[in-house]
């Protein structure tokens, strides 16, 4: 198989999935790796970097035709048609809360390996970033407040890895903080004055998005001060978060006003600090690259199997 590193595609977005140090890990294996040209620049990595890592630099279209397609965001329709039949697109692919995705793996004949749906020892996503994003989303919080850290009273919606790694940077910078479980969400009217940043850390269950809310925009208005502050940590697709002034935003627009209130819902939380999230990226991934490649890909353990989409479409010559 060809390891095949590909750039990411969002405006603005300088992580890379895949350092040199990693690279070289994959080559010293025996590996084949091939890298689309300018994939590390924007954290700083040349492409002679790369080369020295013993990884070959190739064009765009060269890339997408690795075996192994590796890269952080989601793939689209366009660069899927880049790809050989039956070759395996290794990505965050969130296919269930957006169908089309698995529609066009299965139209394109490509077998999608989604990052976001490979687990660890105990049941956890083993490819997610959730302290740094939430340091990431913490920090924009802050920025946008009228007030200092220390005068601040933060109210977190859940209480999973990315409340804990929310409730901790608060805490650190001197907030009042509360947590807002699923019994203190019920009534919520009673629980959003006195806030002055509202965190979402609420992953909305696929049978609820669109159809129900935790928080209104007539509850904003009404019991949300202006200039407080809310960071969605979770962003869902437009329409899909508990909160129904939320929609996303990126990372050259990254923040608007609605009824008073500042809102940062960030797609892509971790590239605010790119240079740690492809160092820690690139040590999360790496280690099931070389066990689909050790062992097959049907034939990897049950953590990393789960996350294939469309295996039906999987190449023989892998078998």
């Amino acid at each position: 198989m060809i390891v095949g590193l590909v750039a990411e595609n969002r405006p603005y977005d300088r992580v890379v999935a895949l350092r040199p140090k990693e690279i070289k890990s994959l080559t010293d294996l025996g590996i084949e790796a091939v890298i689309e040209t300018n994939a590390g620049k924007g954290v700083g990595f040349d492409d002679k970097d790369y080369i020295v890592a013993g990884a070959t630099i190739v064009d765009r279209l060269a890339a997408y035709k690795s075996s192994l397609v590796v890269r952080i965001n989601e793939i689209s329709r366009n660069e899927l048609e880049m790809m050989i039949p039956g070759n395996i697109s290794m990505s965050m692919l969130h296919h269930e809360g957006v169908p089309q995705r698995k529609i066009d793996l299965e139209e394109k004949r490509i077998v999608g390996l989604e990052l976001d749906s490979i687990i660890d020892d105990f049941g956890k996503r083993a490819v997610y970033l959730w302290e740094l994003t939430a340091e990431n989303g913490m920090k924009l919080g802050y920025q946008l407040s009228e007030r200092k850290p220390e005068e601040c009273v933060v109210k977190l919606l859940g209480y999973g890895n990315l409340a804990r790694g929310a409730m901790t940077y608060a805490a650190r910078a001197g907030s009042d903080v509360i947590v807002l479980n699923k019994r203190h969400m019920k009534e919520i009217e009673k629980h959003l004055p006195g806030t002055d940043i509202l965190v979402n850390c609420v992953n909305w269950p696929l049978e609820k998005r669109g159809k129900e809310l935790i928080i209104t925009k007539e509850q904003i208005r009404k019991f949300i001060r202006q200039g407080s502050v809310i960071v969605d940590l979770v962003v869902n697709p437009l329409g899909h978060s508990p909160i129904e002034t939320c929609r996303p935003t990126f990372l050259d627009s990254n923040q608007y006003q609605e009824e008073g209130v500042w809102h940062t819902c960030c797609w892509g939380w971790p590239n605010f600090n790119p240079e740690k999230a492809s160092e820690l990226y690139s040590k999360l991934i790496v280690p099931h690259i070389i066990e689909i490649i050790a062992r097959g890909p049907l034939n990897v353990g049950e953590n990393i199997k789960r996350a294939y989409v469309n295996i039906e479409a999987l190449n023989k010559i892998f078998y």
